[in-house]
């Protein structure tokens, strides 16, 4: 077995734990042959909305809504110019 087929070979088995995130079209197609292979996992009600997660941890993905009107960020900017920081 060559380095490169041993790598190949461990990227393959990674990919397949799910511990590496798949990158190309075949790693896709392998990740979605183990997927099939097990029942669906129901997330728990505090993880099923995305946003709600994001905005209850700040301190990892920044603010997501203005400090001063609580409008959703846009591009990391209040829609509201009056609410913009200034630099």
């Amino acid at each position: 077995m060559t380095d490169e087929e041993f790598e190949r070979g461990l990227r393959e088995a990674l990919v397949r734990k799910g511990w590496v995130i798949p990158t190309t079209v075949r790693e896709v197609l392998i990740a979605e042959e183990e997927m099939a292979k097990e029942p669906p996992v129901e997330l728990p009600e505090s993880l099923r909305d995305p946003w709600e997660v994001i905005r209850r941890h700040p301190e990892v993905f920044g603010p997501v809504d203005c400090s001063i009107c609580g409008r959703p960020l846009q591009m990391g900017e209040c829609p509201n110019v009056n609410h913009r920081r200034r630099v």
